[in-house]
This record gives structure tokens, C-alpha cells and sequence, in this order.
């Protein structure tokens, strides 16, 4: 039987030298036994009449079939939709040039641009070459934040790659980014892919400032305290997140030590106000930054409702996208609030002046006493 279906057996592509496919370098097959060794699995179970195939796909990996119908089906849609995503490179990779003519050259002959701050449809090779000579003045350099590719018919030559991307510019000598949305259609002439219409437009909600964001850190954290889950509290601080609270002498370097804390602390039911603050960046990459001042804390103790104010430091890092706390000092007020001033002591109460004296010096200690017995 093996007689015959080695008979049968064609060979769709061979190894070969290392070769270029989508835009990537593919290397050659190292050896030629694991296509024996698939070869000899499918040959035991295939009948006599049948026809098996062995062809290599995109990265050379040889891929054996019995009938016509692939071991791997979904492999070339796969490959193809790869290669679809790999057209926003070659284009950004045009724009690095300088040169419009080559972006030009990268769309069909009735493709369509509708940029984001023109009003003009650019429908023809001489609109596209004037767009992208301002525009290639930015010296823009794309990068894609969120993508969907796919194919819009079943031949799979013709497809579609939108989302949202983020040009890091140089505008009046400085460098800016600026993220907007994007439509590219694409459709495959003479086996080539062309851009048949791009989309552009401009984000449609305001985008928060990045210090504006920092700042917003804050009421993320106050209400995770409102949930009274000390592991919510927390999940905020990165893994060598460091806490120093108000009154304990122990450093919280870890996750659990920050969860044994806060199942105290928010016992209290503590909710915080900002009383003054001041938010700044600590790098030029923006993926660090500080926010220190002084909250007060509006707390339940022994049943009745008390406010204690303490200093704060805030550090945060930028970790995978998301902000965690890398460092959160917090102390109370260093200096004792001023006394008010003495009524007018009657006559009789002249007599023991150090009494007074000790009662007034007292009572601020106690005080304060009080106010580190709230953390």
C-alpha cells in the first residue's frame, strides 16, 4: 500500500534556501526527517487511492495532507492575515523616507485618503503626493495601540486593518504624539497588496492630560478603601511597592504585609480628602511620577466620627500600561497645632498657677496622643 501512495505523493513546495515571505525573512529547513516522519504517520492511515501532500507554509514548516484537505486548515488564513497586518509597516516604513512618492505608490489607482485634518478627499496620485509632503515634515513615525484584521471576502484579496495608532511627531522643534483612529482597506492587484481607502480621523472624546491622570491615582486608591477589601488596596501597589504608614515602624515591603495592614486600618472606615497636593512627572518618558501633600482622613473610631490630617507621598510607576504604587509614605503633621488662646483666669484659680500650667501643657499632648492612636 505504501508502494502506491508513494506513488501518489506530490510535493506542493520544496525546501529550499532561505527565501523572503511577507515582507520577513523565512529561513531554510534544518532537515528533511520531520517530513518523513509526518509523511510515514499520514501514509499508515491513508488508503491506497488516496493522494497525500506535503507543502511548506510561510515559515517553511512542512505540512502533510491526505486527500487535498490540509492538516492545518486555519495555518494559511493565519499566515495571509500576518501578512495583511504587515502592510501598516510597510507603510510606516515609507513614511521614514521622506519621500511621498513611495507612500503614494503604496495605494491602488482610484484609493481613496481621507486624512484626519484635511477636509479634502485626496482620491488621486497627485492629492495623495501633496498631502504627504506636509505631512511627512512632521517626521511622523506610526505605532498601532489596538487592531482588527481581517478578510472581507472569501478569496481572501480583499481586507481590512483598523483601530487606533499613536504618531510621535516633531511639531515647532518639539516632539509630540498625537493618537487618532484609522481605517485601511486593502485589496490584492497583480498579487500585490493595495490601500483602496484610508480613514483617518481624530479621537472623538477628549484625551485627559497625563498629569491629569496621575492625579485621578488618588480617588482610584481612596475608593478601593471604600470597599473595605484589603487585598482591592492592595492589588494598587506594584510587587516591590513599598508602604510606610502614619504610626507603625514597620516597612510594608510586601503584598502581605500591605493586606495585614489595611485589614486594620480600614476598620476605620476611613475616607480621604486632599487638602493640598503637588503632581509632577519625575521622568521625561512620563512613566513615573509623584503626587505629595497633605490629606486629612475622615475616620469612625470607637463608634464616634473623628478627622486626622497627615502628609503624604505618593510614587507611581507605569507597569504593563497601568500605574501602581511604587511608593506611599505617609506621616502625621510634624508640628502641634497652635493653642488658642487663655480666657481670663478668675481670682480664686490665680492661687495655682503651675496647675494650670500642667493641665495646659497636657491637653495637646494628649491630643496628639489621640490623633496617632487613629492610624
Amino acid at each position: 500500500m505504501q508502494t502506491a501512495l508513494a506513488h501518489n505523493l506530490c510535493l506542493a513546495a520544496r525546501p529550499t534556501a532561505a527565501r523572503v515571505v511577507g515582507g520577513r525573512r523565512v529561513p531554510a529547513l534544518r532537515s528533511a526527517s520531520t517530513t518523513r516522519c509526518q509523511a510515514a504517520t499520514v501514509l499508515g492511515r491513508a488508503a491506497a487511492d488516496d493522494v497525500v501532500t506535503i507543502r511548506f507554509d510561510s515559515k517553511g514548516k512542512p505540512v502533510v495532507s491526505v486527500g487535498g484537505t490540509s492538516a492545518s486548515a486555519g495555518t494559511d488564513e493565519k499566515a495571509e492575515l500576518a501578512e495583511l497586518a504587515n502592510q501598516f509597516n510597510i507603510w510606516n516604513s515609507a513614511l521614514q523616507t521622506g519621500d511621498p512618492e513611495q507612500v503614494a505608490n503604496l495605494y491602488a489607482d482610484d484609493g481613496i485618503l481621507l486624512p484626519t485634518v484635511s477636509n479634502q478627499l485626496r482620491p488621486d496620485h497627485a492629492g495623495k503626493v501633496d498631502y504627504f509632503t506636509s505631512f511627512l515634515q512632521l517626521k511622523p513615525f506610526g505605532t498601532i495601540d489596538d487592531s482588527f484584521v481581517r478578510f472581507l471576502t472569501p478569496e481572501r484579496d480583499v481586507g481590512s486593518n483598523s483601530g487606533i495608532y499613536t504618531f510621535a511627531l516633531v511639531k515647532e522643534g518639539k516632539p509630540v504624539k498625537v493618537q487618532a483612529r484609522y481605517s485601511f482597506i486593502y485589496r490584492k492587484i497583480d498579487g500585490v497588496w493595495k490601500i483602496t481607502e484610508h480613514h483617518s480621523s481624530a479621537m472623538p472624546e477628549p484625551v485627559a492630560e497625563p498629569l491629569d491622570e496621575v492625579r485621578g491615582l488618588f480617588d482610584i486608591w481612596n475608593n478601593a478603601l471604600q470597599t473595605g477589601d484589603p487585598e482591592q488596596v492592595a492589588n494598587l501597589y506594584a510587587d516591590d511597592g513599598l508602604l510606610l504608614p502614619t504610626v507603625s515602624n514597620k516597612i510594608r515591603p510586601c503584598h502581605e504585609s500591605k493586606v495585614d495592614y489595611f485589614t486594620s486600618f480600614l476598620q476605620l472606615k476611613p475616607y480621604g480628602t486632599i487638602d493640598e497636593r503637588n503632581v509632577r512627572f519625575l521622568n521625561p518618558a512620563k512613566t513615573l511620577a509623584a503626587n505629595s501633600g497633605i490629606y486629612t482622613f475622615n475616620i469612625v473610631k470607637e463608634g464616634k466620627p473623628a478627622s486626622v490630617q497627615a502628609r503624604y507621598s505618593f510614587i507611581y510607576r507605569k507597569i504593563g500600561g497601568a500605574w501602581k504604587i511604587v511608593e506611599h509614605h505617609s506621616s502625621a503633621m510634624p508640628e502641634l497645632p497652635a493653642a488658642a488662646p487663655a480666657a481670663a483666669a478668675p481670682a480664686a484659680a490665680a492661687k495655682e498657677p503651675q496647675r494650670e500650667l500642667v493641665t495646659a501643657g497636657s491637653a495637646p499632648t494628649e491630643k496628639r496622643k489621640k490623633v496617632f492612636g487613629l492610624f
